[in-house]
């Protein structure tokens, strides 16, 4: 997982910090592979809630968001098995097999957008593909790999939001 500052969007590894001590607070965790263009979006004034790159495995995942989240999360997650209170907000737990990816915005801002490739909206503010490579596979991961450059490059091309 990668860490994306709260504010400058800048990209880093990880970190050794405790919880508690701060650092939470001001970065939040992404999948390596969708770092870049989650930071550059965010960078550009597209503030994204949650997402996920897909992975070549399956996975059980753990989502904590507030009340002003938790419809859109619910919509937006599928299979989730396990919905409860933590630590003032919500905790979704989900078993899926990863053979998507998506990116979840707080607003509507693509709503008369092209986006390029195989790449879709739906009705929650919600970027997603489907991966093709069903089986694990390193062709999966140079699946995701090539998704995520191409979503890179068409963040790119996107109008800076945060310069209007």
């Amino acid at each position: 997982m990668a860490l994306i500052h709260n504010e400058t969007f800048d990209i880093i590894a990880g970190t050794n910090i405790e919880d508690g001590e701060g650092a939470e607070n001001e970065y939040f965790e992404v999948d390596d592979l969708i770092a870049m263009p989650i930071a550059l979006l965010n960078k550009k004034g597209y503030r994204t809630i949650a997402c996920c790159s897909g992975h070549p495995f399956d996975d059980i995942a753990e989502v904590i968001c507030n009340d002003d989240i938790k419809m859109d999360v619910r919509k937006c997650l599928p299979c989730i098995i396990k919905e409860s209170p933590k630590n003032g907000g919500y905790q979704f737990v989900q078993r899926f097999d990863d053979n998507s990816f998506y990116i979840l915005f707080d607003n509507n801002y693509f709503e008369n957008c092209n986006i390029t490739g195989n790449f879709y909206f739906d009705d929650f503010n919600c970027i997603r593909h489907e991966y093709n490579t069903k089986n694990y596979t390193f062709d999966k991961i140079y699946e995701i790999v090539d998704n995520m450059k191409s979503l890179y490059q068409w963040v790119e091309k996107l109008p800076d939001l945060s310069q209007l």
